[in-house]
């Protein structure tokens, strides 16, 4: 469990079957109070939400209470209101794509209410078993409902390619592209089409956001000097990690640093 303030965030492992797909499930719960402001950075993945007795406000308007919440890749600023908590699944980069036929590059930068995928018992059994306050028994019922829609993506031959790359370019050494590429005996530009379809960022976007996300935890922490941040997570100097932070986050490390981010701080690696 993680404590900011008012608010606490809980994880819940998804079932075994689908720990490829999808990071985990949470519980983010508290007083937004009237007006709680935050920032959200790229961080690569997907994610599902349903809110309860609590609304997220986009550019001033109103996000729907369930919704998919596409990649991220500018700074996204919100505005929470109410008392009560957010159910959400945060999907592994290329999870998402498995459970849907929409080509995830379409809702890149935005959120789409969860009626333009899923049925609509679907969402009313979901607001049922969060009346009943279960929540062993609803992440039950969205286990069985995901690996359900797992059989009919699961034998896609684009599906074995783009894990095999994901395990190349995630890993502690990641792969340079082309040479990954010469290793799935594939074009650039097709593997380009793949990431479009599947995860909804190029792959040199996605490889810049992995390690952004990396030295964003780190700069929070204020452990290390930039130079050392630099350097441990392979950017060429110092000059060239801030011009790259500045890119995700519109501000300068040092600024970020002493940033207060109730909502955001709370899913940081």
């Amino acid at each position: 469990m993680k404590d900011s303030s008012k608010l606490t965030l809980n994880y819940f492992p998804p079932s075994r079957v689908l720990q490829p797909f999808i990071k985990c499930y949470y519980i983010l719960e508290g007083d937004f109070g009237r007006k709680t402001r935050d920032v959200f950075f790229a961080d690569g993945c997907i994610e599902m939400i349903f809110n309860f007795d609590v609304d997220f406000y986009r550019n001033g308007k109103k996000e729907y209470w369930a919704k998919v919440i596409g990649q991220i890749t500018e700074p996204l600023e919100v505005m929470a209101v109410g008392k009560g908590k957010c159910f959400g699944i945060w999907f592994h980069p290329h999870g998402f794509s498995n459970f849907s036929n929409i080509p995830v590059g379409h809702f890149t930068d935005k959120a789409i209410q969860l009626n333009d995928f899923f049925e609509a018992p679907f969402l009313s059994r979901i607001q049922e078993l969060n009346f009943k306050g279960d929540v062993n028994q609803l992440i039950t019922f969205i286990n069985a409902f995901f690996e359900r829609k797992l059989v009919a993506h699961t034998y896609e031959p684009k599906n074995k390619l783009l894990e095999f790359a994901m395990s190349k370019l995630t890993s502690e050494t990641p792969l340079d592209i082309s040479i990954l590429c010469d290793e799935l005996n594939i074009s650039r530009r097709y593997l380009e089409l793949i990431f479009a379809e599947k995860i909804g960022l190029s792959p040199k976007l996605f490889q810049r956001i992995l390690k952004f996300q990396k030295a964003l935890s780190e700069v929070k922490a204020n452990r290390q000097k930039l130079t050392e941040i630099a350097y441990e997570f392979n950017y060429f100097d110092q000059p060239h990690f801030i011009r790259e932070f500045k890119k995700f986050t519109d501000e300068l490390p040092s600024h970020y640093s002493k940033r207060q981010n109730p909502i955001s701080c709370l899913f940081l690696i």
